[in-house]
């Protein structure tokens, strides 16, 4: 059935779907938005790439992840990032560039976060909190490496029981198209989940 949508540029719940909301442009394209509760119990939003069907995928990862947490375990991010760091075979350009992203912007930002905890949406807070600093798109991909390997290790040690990079949020295979994963159009902020996936399936 055809979802009928206001056109409003303010956020309008989308009828039978709790959850999702949109916004529609002054040229009639509709931008969908997911509202979620963070780690930390505020109220947020995430402007999903794609139509209806992208924005219910989003939204049942981000249920998943919620539901998921509590059967991890205790250690933090921080904790996992530093045992790996310490005994991972880099090259010493690679190290240097990893424990930068790591010391400068990834454990500031979610080192205290259980490792059950991470997922897609700090690396979207991440890269657009380095976009809004200014830093070049290859350099948001350089923070995304590190964080990657992490997670991989993570996993790798039975410390997640799954990756939460994985897999497309749509069910598809993350593109190989390059290009940067989040963009503002029409003055909504839109993240590209796949290319975000695949950014961080090359870390």
């Amino acid at each position: 059935m055809e979802q009928q949508l206001q056109t409003s540029i303010e956020r309008v719940a989308v009828t039978g779907r709790p959850g999702i909301w949109c916004r529609s442009a002054k040229d009639g394209r509709v931008r969908f938005e997911v509202g979620y509760v963070d780690d930390e119990g505020r109220q947020r939003w995430l402007t999903v790439a794609g139509g209806l069907q992208s924005a219910e995928a989003a939204l049942v990862s981000l249920e998943r992840r919620a539901g998921a947490r509590a059967a991890q375990g205790t250690l933090t991010f921080g904790d996992i990032a530093e045992a790996w760091l310490e005994d991972a075979d880099l090259t010493p350009r690679m190290r240097e560039a990893y424990e930068w992203a790591l010391h400068v912007h990834l454990l500031p930002r979610i080192g205290q976060l259980r490792i059950g905890e991470v997922s897609e949406w700090h690396a979207i807070e991440l890269l657009d909190a380095l976009r809004d600093a200014g830093y070049a798109n290859w350099t948001l991909q350089a923070v995304l490496a590190p964080l990657s390997a992490v997670v991989k290790h993570a996993v790798a040690q039975g410390l997640l029981l799954e990756n939460p990079f994985g897999t497309a949020l749509d069910g598809t295979e993350p593109t190989d198209q390059a290009g940067p994963v989040t963009t503002v159009v029409d003055g909504c902020q839109v993240v590209d989940i796949r290319r975000l996936r695949a950014a961080l399936a090359r870390g």
